[in-house]
């Protein structure tokens, strides 16, 4: 399945966030790392903006199922029926569209989609993004491709005034493994401390 919206996306979400500092140390940070480190912002967001609930719960944990995946092909064909692009545009539910979301959850999906800031629906669709416009490609350099929706991520989180976590913890995971993805570990891997 081809996402025409993922380039499109990549080029038009959010402002980059300009810190040449961060942008070189993420340099440095395999593909799963810098899922990961966008994940984290998109919970700082959740959390600050009080927009928990049970759908957001649902999401974080199909998103953080990347960075223990094998199958990131599979990951990509469920997620991709997550995606609030997917689920608004959507006027109602119909089971031979989705393969992996019920009824039920496409519901609370959309509900919860609904309310949210524009710059934290596109945090999720920059994760997307960054976790699957490699997959079916060469990856080369260090991921202009990955890493420029992470920088877009880090600027949301700056317009809407939330703090960025501490790079040193997704730098763990180093872009020199696994050319540039990373090893699968445990979200619990790039907790604090």
């Amino acid at each position: 399945m081809h996402y025409p919206f993922i380039q499109k996306l990549a080029q038009l979400v959010g402002v980059p966030y300009q810190d040449p500092v961060l942008k070189e140390r993420m340099k440095h940070v395999s593909i799963r790392g810098r899922v990961a480190f966008c994940i984290v912002c998109l919970e700082i967001a959740i959390h600050n903006l009080k927009f928990s609930s049970p759908a957001s719960r649902h999401l974080l944990a199909k998103l953080w199922d990347y960075v223990s995946s094998c199958q990131l092909d599979i990951w990509h064909e469920e997620m991709a029926e997550y995606l609030p692009s997917s689920i608004i545009e959507t006027e109602r539910f119909q089971e031979e569209d989705f393969d992996d979301l019920s009824e039920y959850n496409f519901g609370q999906l959309r509900n919860w989609y609904q309310t949210l800031p524009k710059g934290v629906v596109d945090m999720i669709e920059c994760i997307f993004v960054v976790g699957t416009v490699n997959l079916y490609g060469e990856i080369t350099g260090y991921s202009t491709e990955t890493l420029k929706p992470t920088m877009r991520v880090a600027g949301l989180m700056q317009q809407l005034k939330l703090p960025l976590p501490e790079i040193a913890r997704f730098e763990k995971s180093a872009f020199a493994d696994f050319d540039g993805w990373g090893k699968q570990v445990d979200k619990s891997f790039f907790a604090l401390g």
